[in-house]
């Protein structure tokens, strides 16, 4: 990294100049009192001088420094890495980034989780300044963090219309496989899933792979059912998304319902043509659930040559056995209701 050492009175002199006129107060500021200050003095909580005047957005300060000689197209790290233009654009400094631009840092620097300026704007809401960053040239696609992906995972619907409008790419994958439509689904805000439902349509609309995986296999709806947002299950259904899909591990959606125990979920999926499996009724019985036990064994229907979903053994174990050595004594009489039998060969 450059020297950006100053001399203790030039420093004291540049601080005096700008708290005097209004810029920012003393308070604002922590530099060190020992002779030979820099420019990465340590503050309070790790962070730097420069990086205070980004996330404040005083440019006049980032002036000052640059033209003492500080490098603000670099990357600094303390506890984290990170750039006075990604830290600017996602406090939502416009002055400040409006400065860093006309200063021609790059535009396309990625902090140490791979957010750029656009996506650490589109992330934080900041619509204007993400598309002021685009006109000016920053690009979309990153290996982990990008703007779409960014912006609905934080539920921000008018961002995610104008990426869209703008031509940001809707399938979009991170080394992860996660592209926005998942990220949508993985939205955890406040405003419920009508909201997500809005997120997902808009998505779907604008051409979102309706079956698309992640690096493990694991599909929309798949993800959907797993965090028990049902909502969401059916638009992805009435989309075309396969129920019977399963991921790298086997595991399907009518397993991720079974384990939850919710009976909203999984009628969803068997009206949706997803078959009672022998492992979605070991779910169940993982998750004690009585009434998702029920609705499999009542979805069942025998086959020949196909043993009867009550006696059908998962991972060497018929259910009868399963739910014994769960100890819950309920399911077990379920099961003899139902006519399990208790000579069923299990290890």
């Amino acid at each position: 990294m450059a020297d950006h050492s100053l001399q203790s009175g030039r420093l004291t002199e540049l601080l005096s100049q700008i708290t005097s006129s209004g810029v920012v107060g003393p308070r604002d500021l922590i530099f060190g009192s020992q002779d030979g200050l820099c420019y990465e003095t340590w503050m309070t909580g790790g962070r730097q001088n420069i990086f205070l005047a980004s996330r404040e957005g005083h440019w006049p300060l980032l002036k000052k420094f640059k033209d003492c000689g500080a490098d603000l197209g670099s990357f600094y790290e303390d506890c984290i890495k990170w750039s006075p233009l990604v830290t600017a654009a996602e406090h939502g400094r416009w002055e400040a980034v409006q400065f860093l631009v006309s200063a021609q840092v790059p535009l396309d620097q990625k902090s140490e989780e791979g957010k750029t300026a656009v996506c650490a704007a589109a992330q934080n809401n900041h619509h204007n300044l993400a598309l002021f960053l685009i006109s000016k040239g920053a690009s979309y696609g990153f290996p982990e963090k990008f703007p779409l992906l960014g912006a609905v995972e934080e539920g921000h619907i008018e961002m995610a219309q104008k990426l869209l409008a703008l031509g940001h790419p809707v399938n979009e994958q991170n080394s992860y496989g996660l592209c926005p439509l998942m990220g949508a689904i993985n939205h955890k805000g406040p405003k419920g899933q009508e909201h997500e439902v809005m997120l997902v349509k808009l998505l779907l609309a604008a051409g979102a792979s309706v079956d698309v995986v992640d690096s493990a296999g694991i599909s929309p709806l798949m993800l959907a059912v797993s965090k028990g947002k049902g909502r969401v299950g059916r638009v992805l259904l009435a989309a075309g998304a396969n129920v019977n899909h399963t991921a790298h591990d086997g595991s399907g959606a009518l397993e991720a319902a079974a384990a939850r125990g919710s009976g909203p979920l999984l009628r969803m999926l068997l009206a949706a043509g997803a078959p009672p499996t022998p492992r979605a009724l070991a779910a169940a019985l993982g998750g004690r659930s009585k009434r998702a036990l029920c609705l499999l064994l009542k979805a069942d229907r025998p086959v020949a040559g196909r043993p009867s979903l009550l006696d059908a053994p998962w991972e060497g174990q018929p259910p009868l056995h399963r739910a014994a050595r769960g100890g819950d004594v309920g399911l077990v009489k379920i099961l003899l209701r139902k006519g399990a039998r208790p000579g069923a060969v299990g290890r």
